[in-house]
């Protein structure tokens, strides 16, 4: 960040949240209107009446709530609910029951933000994943496999995280009447996502060219030893410090193998003395 502002926002905002790292005694008496203070464009929210069933809040207030209800400590979660309703004030339309709407609101937000963020002096990249949050961050996901890699290939898992949180988020500030409801199937999203997230960690999996047969040829015993010098050539086949080919493979094993003898079983000296 390139501004003193910027970095008092994100102080501020760690003042929100279930996971503030900072202690109960520590906090400085929260002041929703500080936001105000810096980001001016936020009054237009303050006692803007939603007049819609899903919203007993105006905008403001609802913002307040969802960042109170904010899991992570991130800093981007936390930028885009702040802002996530940004333009709310400028979509507002009501139906022929008087109920409200605010179609578009995400888009238009997503570009206000963009502008605010960029004079505030934040970092390009945490502009841009906030931005990009905002702009999704209304919509509806539906709980299969399918749709959820689309988001996956669309915005990638780390976004597609933290947009799930947005959403747990807005939700909570939201009419709590409405919270289970819709909470459910967020639940059951996020439940698919990280089934998803396992399946593919299964699937990358290296398999390396060795088995524990080859170990025990060369002289290792069965048991204990074997499964850690495997998960070891693993670790370095992963890193990339070492081919996975049988033979680079069974070199740095005797080389552990000889090491960890070394200094697993070579006696103590008991005649060693200070």
């Amino acid at each position: 960040m390139n501004t003193d502002i910027a970095q008092l926002i994100i102080q501020e905002l760690k003042k929100y949240g279930q996971n503030s790292i900072l202690k109960e005694k520590e906090k400085i008496e929260k002041n929703p209107e500080w936001f105000v203070k810096y980001i001016p464009e936020l009054s237009n929210c303050v006692g803007f009446c939603q007049n819609n069933p899903y919203h007993i809040y105006d905008v403001f207030s609802h913002t307040i709530y969802a960042l109170e209800s904010c899991i992570p400590n991130d800093n981007i979660v936390k930028l885009a609910v702040l802002f996530h309703d940004i333009g709310k004030p400028h979509c507002y339309s009501e139906d022929e029951n008087g109920i409200g709407h605010f179609y578009r609101h995400a888009m238009v937000g997503a570009n206000m933000t963009d502008e605010i963020m960029e004079k505030l002096g934040f970092e390009k990249d945490i502009r841009e994943k906030t931005v990009q949050l905002i702009h999704y961050h209304d919509a509806v996901f539906k709980p299969n496999g399918k749709n959820i890699r689309k988001w996956l290939q669309k915005i990638g898992e780390e976004q597609f995280e933290r947009l799930l949180y947005v959403r747990r988020a807005d939700i909570m500030g939201h009419n709590p009447a409405c919270h289970e409801k819709d909470c459910a199937g967020l639940d059951k999203t996020e439940e698919l996502f990280h089934k998803i997230l396992m399946e593919k960690s299964e699937k990358t999996k290296i398999k390396l060219a060795i088995s524990g047969k080859d170990l025990i040829a060369v002289g290792y015993a069965s048991g204990k030893e074997l499964g850690k010098t495997l998960k070891m050539l693993e670790t370095q086949v992963v890193a990339g410090q070492i081919e996975n080919n049988k033979d680079a493979l069974l070199k740095m094993a005797a080389v552990y193998q000889s090491t960890s003898h070394y200094t697993d079983k070579q006696p103590a000296d008991k005649h060693c003395t200070n």
